[in-house]
């Protein structure tokens, strides 16, 4: 087993100790709302919960998502998922946690919504101290609010 590091701000920890995929920061296209463009006929390929999310085009004709949008036809074509957003930032986490959430690279909108294209994204449910790998090690406050966290995996 190998520990890592990583640093999260607080509020993202939360999301990443119960397998939850963290989007990059992507700015809002349409104003302060987080919304994305040219997601039409774009794929999210998961590997767990094992589904294919097609984009169809919102009821707008507009091939622009506002990020109820994205929610509503991810939630609807796998009901496992709850999405929700974090400054800018898109997360998949699962409604019951049992498992991460494992995106394969290969779909479509992955870098539309700021997934890797290069290699998956997977999600890992970590136990607490003391637990089985993989679990949590630490989390230690840094200067700034963030933390730095300590895994075992």
């Amino acid at each position: 087993m190998a520990l890592i590091v990583y640093k999260l701000h607080p509020q993202q920890l939360q999301h990443f100790l119960r397998g939850a995929l963290l989007g990059t920061k992507v700015e809002g296209q349409r104003g302060l709302e987080l919304s994305f463009e040219g997601l039409f006929n774009k794929t999210l390929i998961f590997t767990d919960p094992l589904v294919t999310v097609t984009f169809a085009l919102p009821a707008s004709g507009l091939d622009v998502y506002p990020f109820q949008e994205i929610k509503a036809q991810i939630e609807t074509q796998e009901p496992l998922l709850l999405v929700t957003k974090l400054w800018g930032q898109l997360v998949l986490t699962r409604k019951i946690v049992t498992t991460g959430v494992n995106l394969n690279n290969l779909g479509t909108a992955n870098s539309i919504l700021g997934f890797s294209t290069t290699a998956p994204t997977i999600g890992k449910v970590y136990d607490p101290p003391g637990g089985a790998a993989p679990r949590l090690i630490n989390a230690v406050q840094l200067w700034g609010g963030m933390l730095q966290v300590v895994v075992e995996e």
